[in-house]
């Protein structure tokens, strides 16, 4: 199984934006693994899925076509930032997320209150392209929501991101599981001494 790992705002990989991969010597036995990467803080992840059986088709070879996905993935610190300095309500993390997604910037309050490394050539945290998962991790509890905007690059319909809040593992016991073909979500709770459950139940917001 693929395993891409970030850094966060408590590990050691620095505290400034975009935050550098993990060394992989980090990792011993595991860097090995061709299906085990370390990747920047933010960052795209492009995946592929390979052609499978439709279900209950096998006797006919009907093959559904392959998909493909791209995932823009961050480890929370931008969320976080911007929800201390909103009234909360009417701002939730989520709304803040879609709002960082239409604006096409995912650190708006970076370099005034967030840090970031200086750039002259390339702005890191434009969102240069609309991701099918928008992902941001370290939060407070599991929330989800379909966001459509801008059409597709043809010009047909509207395209459609999956905005989903990951919430602290260590805390929750909450696991999020994405369907990469239909986008639905569902999430797996670990019971474990000490973890708060991650709060409410059910799907967040919006399934």
């Amino acid at each position: 199984m693929p395993v891409h790992l970030l850094p966060g705002s408590s590990d050691p990989s620095g505290t400034i934006l975009p935050q550098q991969p993990f060394p992989r010597a980090m990792f011993g036995a595991a860097s090995a693994f061709s299906t085990f990467s370390c990747e920047t803080n933010p960052t795209y992840i492009h995946i592929t899925s390979e052609s499978e059986h439709e279900p209950q088709a096998e006797a006919t070879s009907s093959l559904r076509a392959p998909i493909f996905r791209t995932l823009l993935v961050n480890s929370g610190q931008p969320i976080n930032d911007m929800f201390k300095y909103l009234p909360s309500p009417p701002s939730t993390r989520l709304t803040l997320a879609e709002s960082t997604l239409r604006w096409r910037h995912m650190a708006p309050t970076a370099p005034d209150t967030l840090w970031c490394h200086p750039f002259f050539a390339k702005e890191p945290f434009v969102i240069s392209e609309t991701p099918d998962l928008y992902i941001i991790g370290n939060q407070p509890r599991f929330q989800t929501r379909i966001v459509t905007g801008d059409p597709n690059e043809d010009g047909s319909g509207d395209k459609r991101c999956r905005v989903v809040l990951v919430p602290r593992f260590a805390d929750t016991g909450v696991l999020v599981l994405v369907n990469l073909r239909t986008l639905g979500v569902k999430i797996l709770r670990f019971a474990v001494e000490g973890m708060t459950g991650g709060g409410e139940t059910g799907m967040g917001e919006e399934a």
